[in-house]
């Protein structure tokens, strides 16, 4: 539709005799292909066919050099009803497939001869993943195990991030497999430790999907979407790509939401995969998005985890046999045709009758007079999270031996500078309380590498630190919590 009305004001042409060929291009890591498509039937054959010739590859890869992630799902079971007693069974259930995944994945360093594996254990949402973390600190390990724990998500300073995505991009690039029991940071953890396993493990938040370069020999995952598995199996053996015969995937049967008890507004259970996912909390199409069990084993086909590829994101089944409220893929494939495409060109099966679907990404070209107006904009607006941020800083106080934390009263105008306050009243610093045999993994001393980075931006330590010790937190009236090596949350 777009490409049309370029043309109609280009040429003098009518409108309805112009059949636009739009230029296409598919690219994967075997093949690309071009076509000039001039409608959907001539853009879903080259499409269907590039896909089809992707996954016949991906095949036979798999047949030629086996597969390097192997995942089986991890039943999690929990009684609890209290959060924080959820949230400690939740951790429990962590360490064990933590200890699983190192026992049967672990290489022996060629230095001190000692057993080390690096994992992944990713969790869907940053609160919770605090408490863990801690429940994680205060468990320890068991006797001749060490785990070097790393929490990592986006609610650090700047300069904290900056650190450990420096240390995790360095140790976590496998390419030369042996180079890993060459840096310094790991053999002098492995010297100092006496024990005969080493555990190095990432706790966190999506932000370890998709971006990073990491190859982990091992993975824990709180689930939330198929889109999110595959993204998740590429940082495990990412370069190595050795044939995997056990389990290096361990797959939670269902995540922390589910155990919440929480209600929707209809009565029954609330959506568990939302925040993020592909549910749909705020029942725009009835309960046409809500899936009927929140357990893998039964939204979930082994052939669609257990050597995972990209296949069930990019090749869903036919439309006929789509069962959104009973599949997860299914799920999917059906939510973001309904958000993307107009609704007559979706199968009668796909129409909700329950409730009509809002406005949604057809609506642009569908009706090009209305995308002149503020109607669609204010219908679909560019971020519809209604979570309200603020801005906290890390400052040096006056005699510049330790931070004050602060929130941007006023911000930066035109001639004048930002205004800062205090949040010190607001803040709530946890000690980090370690059991036997574990300790942080990236450990940084945080004023000495503002005093070095002031140094390089020949500035002062107060302006260096309100470049580079920033970090964005959901706005709270209680306030946060804040450890170093844990970052902040929300005070509950």
């Amino acid at each position: 539709a777009g490409r049309r009305e370029f043309l109609r004001n280009r040429g003098p042409h009518d409108v309805h005799e112009i059949i636009p060929e739009i230029p296409c291009l598919w690219v994967d890591e075997f093949n690309s292909r071009g076509e000039f498509c001039a409608g959907g039937d001539s853009f879903n054959s080259a499409h269907e066919e590039f896909i089809e010739r992707r996954v016949n590859a991906l095949k036979a890869l798999l047949k030629k050099k086996g597969s390097p992630r192997f995942a089986r799902l991890w039943p999690l079971e929990i009684s609890a009803k209290e959060q924080q007693k959820i949230r400690l069974a939740f951790a429990e259930e962590v360490q064990k497939a933590m200890l699983q995944g190192h026992n049967d994945h672990n290489e022996t360093c060629p230095q001190t001869g000692k057993r080390i594996s690096f994992g992944l254990v990713r969790m869907a949402n940053i609160d919770p993943l605090f408490e863990v973390a801690r429940q994680l600190f205060r468990l320890g390990a068991p006797e001749n195990y060490r785990i070097h724990l790393c929490v990592y998500h986006s609610r650090f300073p700047l300069l904290l991030r900056s650190a450990i995505e420096h240390e995790l991009d360095t140790v976590l690039n496998r390419r030369q497999p042996q180079a890993v029991y060459e840096n310094a940071l790991v053999q002098k953890a492995l010297v100092q430790g006496p024990e005969e396993n080493h555990l190095f493990v990432v706790l966190g938040s999506p932000v370890t999907e998709v971006g990073r370069d990491h190859d982990y020999d091992w993975a824990v995952v709180e689930p939330s979407s198929m889109r999110s598995l595959i993204q998740l199996a590429g940082r495990v053996q990412r370069h190595r790509l050795k044939d995997c015969e056990t389990p290096n995937i361990f797959i939670f049967d269902t995540n922390l939401r589910h155990f919440s008890g929480l209600i929707g507004k209809d009565g029954k259970p609330a959506p568990a995969f939302v925040y993020p996912g592909f549910e749909d909390e705020k029942g725009f199409v009835g309960d046409d998005f809500r899936l009927l069990s929140h357990r893998l084993k039964t939204l979930i086909h082994e052939n669609d985890y257990r050597h995972i590829t990209a296949r069930p994101r990019i090749q869903p089944r036919a439309r006929d046999s789509w069962e959104p409220q009973r599949n997860l893929v299914d799920l999917e494939h059906s939510r973001l045709s309904a958000q993307m495409l107009p609704e007559e060109s979706l199968p009668k099966s796909d129409r909700f009758t329950k409730r009509r679907l809002p406005l949604n990404a057809a609506s642009v070209w569908q009706h090009l007079q209305s995308s002149l107006t503020w109607i669609l904009p204010q219908q679909q607006p560019f971020r519809a999270d209604v979570l309200k941020e603020t801005e906290l800083v890390f400052l040096p106080d006056e005699s510049e031996d330790k931070f004050v934390i602060h929130s941007i009263f006023e911000t930066a105008r035109r001639g004048s500078p930002a205004i800062y306050t205090s949040a010190e009243k607001r803040i709530d610093h946890l000690k980090l309380e370690l059991g036997l045999r574990v300790q942080p993994w990236v450990q940084t001393d945080f004023l000495e590498q503002l005093k070095v980075q002031a140094i390089e931006q020949h500035q002062s330590l107060s302006e260096c630190a309100k470049s580079f010790t920033a970090v964005t937190v959901p706005e709270s009236s209680t306030g946060w919590q804040y450890n170093q090596v844990l970052g902040l949350v929300k005070k509950s």
